[in-house]
């Protein structure tokens, strides 16, 4: 992150979904939650690392499935919270449920390094800093 930018986290909605989420030139990160209740909610510091994480290569962002609900209902969502790493306008790999969330995504998306070039550039997958 640079110097006075902030970390945005996107509030995907029926309206800019198909062009944040399913159109993305870059994968997308969706945290399908319910806000009214707490314990469906991926925690907000987990988020945050997230799109630290991968800045500039991945968009991280929410969906409020209480003010969503037929566009939640479009995807294979049986708990809460659900997060799902869409690519290519589809859904690749989803963690569901309260999960040791960073211990298994760091484990699936290490394993998955290999195949994809653009995983290989992350720093905490191969402990270099980022972009050559």
């Amino acid at each position: 992150m640079r110097n006075g930018e902030k970390t945005v986290v996107h509030r995907f909605t029926e309206e800019n979904w198909e062009e944040l989420v399913l159109r993305s030139p870059i994968p997308v990160f969706v945290d399908f939650r319910l806000p009214e209740r707490p314990s469906f909610v991926i925690g907000s510091t987990d988020l945050l690392w997230l799109r630290q994480e991968w800045e500039g290569q991945a968009l991280v962002g929410y969906l409020d499935v209480s003010r969503n609900l037929l566009l939640a209902l479009r995807y294979p969502v049986v708990d809460l919270p659900t997060l799902s790493l869409f690519w290519g306008g589809r859904i690749v790999k989803s963690f569901v449920g309260p999960t040791r969330f960073r211990q298994d995504f760091r484990g699936y998306m290490g394993r998955l390094s290999p195949r994809v070039p653009w995983l290989q550039e992350m720093t905490w997958v191969t402990g270099k800093s980022g972009r050559a």
